[in-house]
């Protein structure tokens, strides 16, 4: 019998939202461990393929037992957790991100370039550019779930992946 229920992840519910997300928007998601992660929309006009629109996102390393917005030095493209990603408006729709403010992004605050691994092995920007060799750091291409981004802060964190 096949289960209708959401796939199980480390992230806890926070606050579910259906409002639009706009560049900027930095966000919360808390795992296991009780600490706080955060994460910033860099851009609502990214490109997962040729017609898959999706959000380009940031997580960060910055930690916290509060959920309140870091500073600017902690949003910063050299303070990254994982890989920028490309997903969906589920994390936000579900809970498992909530935005907590929207700053306009500065200096320092956007890689020059983005990059992302096809399975074939071939590098796009987040607007389906193919380009000529990798720059680090290099995610992986399409659209992310929320499920994998789990992963990934959790692989990132040292927490135990959720079960399948």
């Amino acid at each position: 019998m096949l289960s209708t229920s959401a796939p199980v992840v480390n992230l806890k519910v926070l606050r579910p939202s259906r409002k639009r997300l706009v560049a900027g928007d930095i966000f919360a998601m808390l795992p296991p461990d009780g600490k706080y992660v955060f994460g910033r929309v860099i851009s609502t006009e990214a490109k997962a393929g040729p017609s898959m629109p999706a959000n380009l996102v940031y997580v960060f390393k910055a930690r916290s037992l509060i959920k309140s917005v870091p500073d600017s030095s902690e949003l910063r493209t050299d303070r990254l957790l994982v890989a920028p990603l490309m997903i969906n408006r589920l994390p936000w729709s579900r809970g498992y991100f909530e935005t907590l403010t929207n700053r306009p992004l500065g200096e320092g605050e956007v890689l020059k370039q983005h990059c992302f691994r096809s399975s074939e092995g071939r590098y796009y920007d987040e607007r389906s550019r193919e380009l000529s060799r990798p720059i680090e750091p290099c995610g992986h291409w399409g659209m992310q779930s929320y499920r994998t981004l789990d992963d990934r802060v959790s692989k990132a964190l040292g927490i135990p992946l959720a079960p399948d």
